[in-house]
């Protein structure tokens, strides 16, 4: 086999008519590509939303954060409204009363609230520890430790 030499085209292999068309100065060819390069840019319909930016980004990282704090400070005045509840003693016989809490109370701390209202009245109930107490809503039983 013979090998067969690549023959090289000296010069630009590109075809190019710019001779035939000017023989204008260096000058105007100068001029035409700066007005070229002005002319080329980006094109400001063009949607960028999708592409990475950082001062957007952070924009809307500061944006959550406010609206975290919003939230977060909306959730503790809801907490701390005053809640009435109608609860019933049993010991034999129903024995209805009322009571108001915070909505963000445990159901220990609305039990430890019901002892102290009821222990003036019922012995039994002021030697009885919250752990002891029970919440039961129909038919929904309701331990101190469960948080609402």
């Amino acid at each position: 086999m013979q090998k067969r030499k690549k023959r090289r085209v000296r010069g630009d292999p590109r075809l190019s008519f710019y001779d035939d068309i000017g023989n204008g100065s260096d000058e105007d060819e100068f001029e035409n590509q700066e007005t070229q390069k002005k002319q080329l840019g980006k094109d400001p319909t063009v949607e960028t939303s999708f592409l990475p930016d950082r001062e957007r980004e952070a924009e809307e990282q500061a944006e959550r954060e406010r609206l975290k704090m919003q939230w977060s400070r909306e959730q503790e005045l809801i907490k701390n409204e005053p809640l009435s509840i109608t609860y019933s003693y049993w010991d034999g016989t129903g024995h209805r009363r009322a009571i108001q809490v915070r909505k963000g109370d445990s159901i220990g701390e609305f039990l430890r609230a019901v002892q102290q209202q009821l222990a003036p009245e019922f012995r039994e109930v002021r030697t009885t520890s919250v752990e002891n107490l029970l919440y039961v809503k129909e038919d929904l039983i309701i331990p101190h430790v469960c948080k609402v």
